[in-house]
């Protein structure tokens, strides 16, 4: 099992072999058809977006939703597998290993936002090569999590202040870089 989302009073589970399984209390059953046929197709995350069940991973399709009935691709897709999302007060955070969407049109740098309507990128490029993990932090900021570089924690600081050494497109970050012991690194 990689991941728990629950919707409706229904427990589901994220499984290698691109399966997902609900758990209504008394049993567990698949969940629509299996998202990927052979190893290392894995359903890595699954989260509750406005009502609906979102799974992402390492599986043909990146990212679904559950329409209550089948798996259904939305949006422009991504062009690499899908880590981990979280459900944010202004939308669903996608990350993963993927740079644009499956047309090369959009570019996505490791990380997309969905409102329930639009994608965007709100924090600009980051510049971790991988968005392995979102974890809200503390005092509401986010800490961005990376299989192979430092993790970035996006907080409520002005982007106008001095120590943001970047352009941070009007939106605050902060990286170890400037703020001291604010790093991690996968080991």
């Amino acid at each position: 099992m990689n991941d728990l989302a629950v919707l409706n009073g229904v427990l589901y589970a994220g499984t290698g072999y691109g399966r997902v399984y609900g758990w209504d209390g008394f049993q567990w059953s698949p969940i629509g058809d299996q998202l990927g046929t052979v190893v290392g197709h894995e359903v890595k995350t699954l989260e509750v977006f406005q009502g609906q069940l979102y799974a992402g991973g390492w599986i043909p399709q990146r990212i679904v939703r559950w329409s209550g009935n089948a798996w259904e691709s939305f949006g422009p897709g991504v062009n690499s597998f899908v880590n981990d999302m979280l459900t944010t007060p202004t939308g669903l955070l996608i990350g993963g290993m993927f740079t644009t969407d499956t047309s090369g049109m959009l570019q996505f740098p490791n990380y997309l936002k969905y409102d329930g309507d639009t994608f965007s990128v709100p924090f600009g490029t980051l510049n971790l090569n991988s968005v392995s993990r979102f974890v809200p932090g503390p005092q509401e900021a986010l800490v961005i999590g990376s299989f192979y570089y430092r993790s970035k924690i996006i907080d409520g600081t002005s982007a106008n202040d001095p120590r943001c050494r970047r352009s941070c497109a009007g939106l605050p970050i902060r990286t170890s870089s400037t703020w001291g012991v604010r790093e991690s690194r996968a080991w």
